[in-house]
């Protein structure tokens, strides 16, 4: 007995194993249109969120919705841009924004330069957050511009954020973070936070010796001021250790300090050893001192043994 079906807007008439046949191909077909569709308009969906986070942040901060997107990218982005606003779109104006940024920064327009930085890196975030190795760089410039406005919490806000994304990107341990704990050990230190400071500083003195070694410029420098720094907390015994540390490396090369680097060292080993009621150690401390202070270059400075 045959069975009647309509496909297509035609009639058929075909027996009972055809139509069996039949009715799952003409099932399937539908199955794999309406997946197709779902899959375009997943991929639109994405588009258009990209397009309006986009514009949100190009267009300076306004609240902008699906249904004005049409008429946000005329008015935003100009005419001719692209119904869907592309991750390569986005890219190109946080790279635009950051270098406008950097000139404005260079010709002393900070406010407006923060302002560019700013917006390059909500871009950055919210575009390509977890791949994009730009947004620590921009959050540590923004926080060394908010250093010349003198926003020292700002600042230093910003530059703990650099540090943290820093980790995100390298992993913890990483060289590319070395000069923002310099620059957060500095600020501290100079509003007396020296515990604060100590922390960063010795992080970057650590990270400094893995990757230079113990002699080179950069690590003795760091040494130098984790020792000054642990001083200043009324760390004796550690500042003492580094000094000692210092004129042990100095010894087996004499190259790893200038004069005027010497000098200092000993003044201020000389110093904590009093403290320490080390006075043997103190004597031979000062006697040295004296013979590096009438070995001298001309024109250098003088200081005074306490």
């Amino acid at each position: 007995m045959p069975i009647n079906i309509t496909l297509l807007g035609f009639r058929l008439s075909l027996p009972i194993v055809s139509a069996c046949l039949l009715v799952p191909m003409v099932s399937l077909a539908s199955i794999i249109g309406f997946t197709t569709k779902a899959a375009d308009a997943q991929t639109d969906g994405h588009y258009q969120r990209k397009a309006i986070e986009g514009l949100h942040f190009l267009g300076g901060g306004e609240k902008v919705n699906s249904q004005a997107i049409d008429k946000e990218k005329k008015t935003k982005l100009g005419p001719g841009a692209p119904k869907y606003v592309s991750s390569g779109y986005l890219g190109a104006q946080a790279q635009k924004l950051e270098e406008q940024g950097k000139d404005l920064e260079k010709k002393g327009n900070l406010d407006e330069a923060l302002k560019d930085l700013q917006k390059s890196l909500a871009i950055r975030q919210n575009t390509f957050g977890s791949v994009d190795k730009k947004i620590p760089e921009l959050q540590r410039q923004m926080g060394l511009i908010l250093v010349r406005q003198n926003k020292i919490q700002e600042a230093i806000s910003q530059l703990s954020s650099a540090l943290v994304s820093y980790v995100k990107f390298y992993g913890p341990g990483n060289n590319e973070s070395i000069p923002t704990l310099i620059d957060l050990g500095t600020l501290n230190s100079k509003r007396s936070d020296y515990k604060n400071a100590y922390n960063s500083f010795k992080q970057a003195y650590y990270l400094e010796r893995k990757a230079k070694g113990a002699k080179s410029p950069d690590t003795m420098r760091l040494r130098l001021q984790l020792a000054e720094t642990a001083k200043s907390m009324k760390d004796d015994a550690g500042a003492a250790d580094l000094f000692k540390e210092t004129m042990f490396l100095y010894g087996e090369d004499n190259k790893i300090l200038t004069h005027e680097q010497l000098q200092q060292t000993l003044e201020q080993y000389h110093e904590v050893l009093k403290n320490l009621k080390q006075d043997d150690e103190a004597s031979k401390i000062a006697q040295r001192l004296e013979e590096v202070k009438k070995s001298a270059p001309p024109n250098a400075p003088a200081t005074e043994t306490k």
